[in-house]
């Protein structure tokens, strides 16, 4: 279960939410904005693969 700690600071996190509002604009898909838990990154690795989907848009 994940901590109201961890929920927080992932609302409170500007960057993260701005991340997450320009991926869904590009897939349109909720998959790929959602933390999994238990899965396979920390927040800071959640974060660096949403800006490489925003960075791989970009490019192309």
């Amino acid at each position: 279960m994940v901590s109201k700690e961890f929920i927080e600071k992932c609302k409170n996190d500007e960057e993260l939410q701005d991340l997450r509002k320009q991926v869904y604009a590009i897939t349109g898909e909720l998959s790929d904005i959602a933390f999994h838990i238990n899965g396979p990154y920390t927040l800071e690795e959640w974060k660096e693969h949403l800006r490489e989907i925003v960075e791989n848009h970009k490019s192309n």
